[in-house]
């Protein structure tokens, strides 16, 4: 694993732990306020979407002055989130904390993505991902555990500070030992709007693209449902805060066991074989966590479903790194984060009227038929990224013959 990408991945294990340390609980705490789920929606709703919205020009923005002064700026928010949550009382006030944390976090993840982008080796972009991912869940797996103890024995309070003070920490982490190419700079305000109408044009008139943003986009429709919803619904069933702490570390250990073989299967394997199955798998653990009564049910469901999502996903993002110049990384995170971040946002708003009208766990079990249906559609789709064909690494041997006219780089030197 090359230095640099062990270095961005350990940046971004901070912000995660960071963030997870405060979000994992977030909505229970919320609910503890007395906030309707439609206000609860609405809360992680608008900074997804203005946030999403803002990845256009920060994709193309870390292409021009690289991607170290975004992750820099972009860590920044961190801390401010978790302090923010801890003086917000009413709903406006932690909807303008979503939008602070969004924002600051498109631009942190905008210039991560597209340094990983740069760093993985063309070829084997699913096990470098994979080893990214790695590092990166081993802050999830930590944050619910340490979470629900602090909030057991403390209280909300003291688990923000500590949120605030590892963000604080990955600030000077990134200044000491984040190092980026030198770029072109900013540039006026018309070269920056020619950059990003030109790249987003080309971006978009790919069809294979296309086809993995759509793929990206009814993934996050069952994925944001979970992700906020859930933990409410459990609470609502019984289940403490410590069980579901340490229920959340358990999903994330299961998805860090199963993200280097899942990265080999990714470079070996074409990508139908890996998504279509993730759909089915999360329609069959979501009903089946519908059924179940304790925590151990509970979580095994959640576990299995959490499988099924990084099966939808992690794919698409090694698609992506493959199929785009290294020119264009930024701009392509951009494009595909930014269509992801405003579905959850349109999502959410609609999850959470749904569920103050019949309930959560009719929407949690709309979500997972949805991931079925979505599945089923995926068995007849016939070309791009779902057609029949050869695995990532062995395109890597039929690009590299024309690599240097396409990319303008040695072949065997080619590095995205």
């Amino acid at each position: 694993m090359d230095k640099k990408l062990i270095l961005g991945a350990l940046c971004a294990f901070n912000v995660v732990l960071s963030f997870t340390l405060v979000s994992s609980f977030l909505p229970i705490y919320l609910d503890s306020l007395g906030i309707s789920l439609v206000n609860i929606g609405l809360i992680f709703a608008f900074g997804a979407m203005i946030a999403g919205v803002l990845r256009f020009p920060f994709g193309t923005m870390s292409d021009r002055i690289g991607r170290r002064p975004l992750m820099l700026f972009g860590a920044i928010g961190y801390p401010l989130f978790a302090l923010g949550i801890i003086f917000a009382r009413t709903t406006p006030h932690f909807v303008g904390i979503r939008i602070l944390i969004e924002i600051f976090g498109a631009i942190f993840w905008m210039g991560f993505w597209a340094y990983i982008f740069d760093m993985v080796h063309r070829g084997s972009e699913g096990i470098d991902i994979a080893r990214t991912n790695i590092v990166i869940k081993l802050g999830q797996i930590s944050a619910p555990v340490m979470g629900g103890l602090i909030i057991a024995y403390y209280g909300f309070t003291h688990l923000f500070f500590l949120g605030a003070a590892v963000g604080l920490v990955n600030i000077l982490f990134i200044s000491l030992v984040i190092r980026d190419d030198k770029k072109q700079g900013i540039g006026t305000f018309e070269q920056i709007e020619h950059d990003v109408v030109s790249e987003y044009k080309h971006l978009v008139n790919m069809k294979k693209f296309r086809t993995l943003v759509t793929i990206g986009v009814l993934h996050n429709v069952a994925w944001c449902i979970w992700w906020v919803y859930m933990p409410i619904y459990l609470r609502g069933e019984g289940v403490s805060i410590q069980q579901i702490g340490i229920m959340l570390s358990f999903v994330y250990l299961v998805s860090l066991l199963i993200q280097y073989p899942q990265g080999k299967a990714i470079d070996r394997f074409p990508s139908k074989y890996i998504i279509i199955p993730g759909f089915f798998l999360v329609w069959i653990s979501g009903y089946a966590f519908l059924l179940m009564k304790d925590v151990i049910g509970y979580t095994i469901a959640r576990a299995a479903m959490s499988i099924g999502f990084d099966m939808e996903w992690s794919p698409l993002v090694a698609r992506i790194s493959h199929l785009t110049p290294r020119k264009e990384h930024g701009g392509t995170t951009g494009l595909f984060r930014a269509a992801n971040a405003v579905t959850v946002g349109v999502v959410i708003i609609i999850a959470g009227y749904l569920s103050d009208i019949y309930g959560i766990k009719i929407v949690l079990w709309g979500a997972s038929s949805f991931a079925f249906i979505v599945g089923l559609g995926l068995l007849f789709v016939t070309k791009g990224i779902m057609a029949k064909g050869r695995s990532l690494k062995h395109k890597h041997h039929l690009t590299n013959l024309h690599a240097s006219s396409v990319h303008s780089e040695k072949p065997q030197n080619y590095i995205l």
